[in-house]
């Protein structure tokens, strides 16, 4: 019985971080309020409707974690239309207590109608820091999607909301 409660505890944390820490949401208002926290938030701006995203994520090129995003009712996956954001929450029991962040990749894979995923062409890079949020662009199509840091009117990059 000794040996069960390690793995029971290990397993509800990795069904936490898969489940937990990816949300979708129709607004503007996903933002990190928490310092245990850091968001990504991107904005569906491709061609055609989606159906989620699947997002892995690496440190140094190592694999660390990953998770999917999807809009569920009633349980069917519906679609997610142009200009509406997907959310994504990273907590910092998602990385161990030494992890070394500067060099953070999110790979994103476009999840489409039939449940194929479609990987973008480029990945997410950054250096993130908890509390703040950061804002992506999804565009393109089936053929071929990308994702790019919003900036402002001046160019800067938008990094906290």
């Amino acid at each position: 019985m000794k040996k069960a409660i390690p793995f029971i505890i290990i397993m509800a944390v990795l069904c936490t971080n898969f489940v937990a820490c990816s949300n979708r949401t129709n607004s503007s208002q996903a933002s990190s309020s928490s310092t245990d926290l850091f968001c990504i938030v991107i904005r569906q701006n491709s061609e055609n409707n989606i159906y989620g995203v699947h997002y892995e994520y690496l440190i140094d090129g190592i694999p660390v974690g990953g998770g999917e995003a999807l809009s569920v009712i009633k349980e069917n996956v519906i679609p997610i239309k142009p200009g509406e954001e997907i959310d994504i929450s990273f907590e910092k029991q998602d990385f161990s207590e030494d992890s070394d962040l500067s060099n953070l990749t999110v790979e994103i894979y476009i999840i489409v109608q039939d449940g194929n995923e479609i990987k973008t062409d480029n990945d997410i890079e950054l250096s993130p820091t908890f509390g703040e949020t950061y804002r992506y662009n999804l565009t393109g199509n089936p053929d071929s999607y990308s994702i790019n840091r919003i900036t402002d009117e001046t160019g800067s990059k938008l990094t906290a909301i």
